[in-house]
């Protein structure tokens, strides 16, 4: 019992710290730490805000805010693996604003500096962010189930 309750604290303790880091660079700074619950099989968690409060569950978030929470675990969990493997991201942000769509795109220029990253959308905001925040990012643009090389400029008309 005692070492399983020393491997679940550590687990917590390594796997909730560096989401916290990220979830806290994601909201900037609006929310501070991520709290799980005794029991890792719940998927809910308190939060601690940047006034120190302690928001109870997860469960009352924004869908948009809910959504950073579950990324920044992924992440997270994606950072600490050794072997640096490319990282695809779906239209992973549709329901962020363009405020959180910076600052995620600001912590994946982080990550971009270790690992390959696609991001997928047909979204031309998410394209004109990403354009502004990544270095020398590279575009392609899939019609018609061929994928082509593209520039920013012929993606984003495309997507509009």
């Amino acid at each position: 019992e005692k070492s399983q309750n020393y491997l679940i604290n550590e687990s917590k303790e390594s796997l909730f710290y560096s989401a916290s880091l990220v979830l806290d660079k994601l909201t900037k700074g609006e929310i501070k730490e991520i709290i799980p619950f005794d029991n890792l099989l719940n998927p809910d968690y308190k939060l601690k805000l940047k006034d120190e409060k302690i928001l109870e569950s997860s469960l009352n978030l924004s869908r948009a805010t809910s959504e950073q929470l579950y990324l920044a675990v992924r992440l997270s969990r994606i950072m600490d693996i050794k072997s640096k493997l490319p990282i695809i991201l779906d239209d992973s942000f549709v329901n962020f604003d363009s405020v959180n769509l910076k600052n995620t795109l600001e912590v994946l220029k982080d990550i971009s500096k270790t690992n390959q990253i696609f991001i997928l959308t047909c979204h031309s905001e998410i394209v004109s962010l990403a354009d502004n925040v990544f270095d020398n990012p590279k575009y392609y643009k899939i019609e018609d189930g061929t994928i082509n090389n593209s520039d920013y400029k012929n993606l984003h008309d495309y997507l509009v």
